[in-house]
């Protein structure tokens, strides 16, 4: 999947070479789009932009179903382009989660980490329950992974193969890394509501002192997770 400036993301087909679909249009973003993410199940994306907005956007639906279908058969060498998939409105969209421009978001199970610039913090946050009655947009916040993000924008968290830890650099040559898995074991090991927002100090790892002025802007952890 690729974010665009033409306020589009694309489903792609690396091995055949084919843009499946194009989420984008009435229900799209509305400025140029700057994170995209999967869901580990496949069945989702998410995508976030500088119109301040996330989207979630489905890739069960029966015609994106179909298009990834059809491009395993696509023959890239042809004359002939693969015609991909419109989707035009998310299946959720919220400008409520962050006050700027979001530059990074991820899946986190079912669950959602997402961040923008001078907000110090990632936001873990989730869709209210199906049975709950709320807005459209509605979101209900979980825990604030707290850190200084400084006034540098496009600073990419990570997580781990296992997803149980999430590292996030920043413009003062640190690196901050928190134990989402220790923090959901014990949310769930308390009687607290979700209405209660956790705020989670991580780990600090600095550069030398000659480096510290030095903006860190992505981070990624090995295999093992060390």
């Amino acid at each position: 999947v690729s974010a665009s400036r033409d306020e589009s993301a694309r489903l792609w087909d690396v091995s055949r070479g084919g843009c499946v679909a194009i989420f984008a249009g009435a229900g799209g973003h509305t400025e140029q789009v700057l994170t995209a993410d999967i869901h580990m199940s496949g069945h989702r994306l998410v995508t976030g932009g500088v119109d301040n907005t996330l989207k979630i956007w489905s890739l069960n639906s029966t015609s994106i179903q179909h298009a990834i279908k059809a491009s395993r058969e696509y023959d890239a060498s042809g004359s002939v382009p693969f015609k991909s998939v419109m989707s035009h409105f998310p299946e959720y969209s919220s400008n409520k989660v962050h006050s700027d421009y979001v530059d990074c978001a991820k899946w986190w199970g079912d669950l959602l980490l997402s961040k923008a610039p001078h907000e110090q913090q990632i936001t873990c946050w989730t869709r209210p329950e199906p049975d709950v009655l709320a807005a459209e947009d509605a979101m209900v916040p979980l825990a604030a992974l707290e850190y200084h993000t400084g006034d540098v924008w496009y600073i990419k968290f990570a997580l781990d193969n296992m997803h149980q830890m999430c590292a996030a650099g920043n413009d003062r040559g640190e690196i901050h890394v928190w134990s989402l898995h220790q923090w959901l074991h014990n949310k769930r090991g308390t009687s607290e509501t979700s209405e209660c927002v956790d705020h989670l100090r991580g780990q600090l790892l600095t550069l030398p002192p000659n480096d510290k002025k030095r903006t860190i802007r992505a981070v990624c952890f090995s295999h093992q997770a060390r």
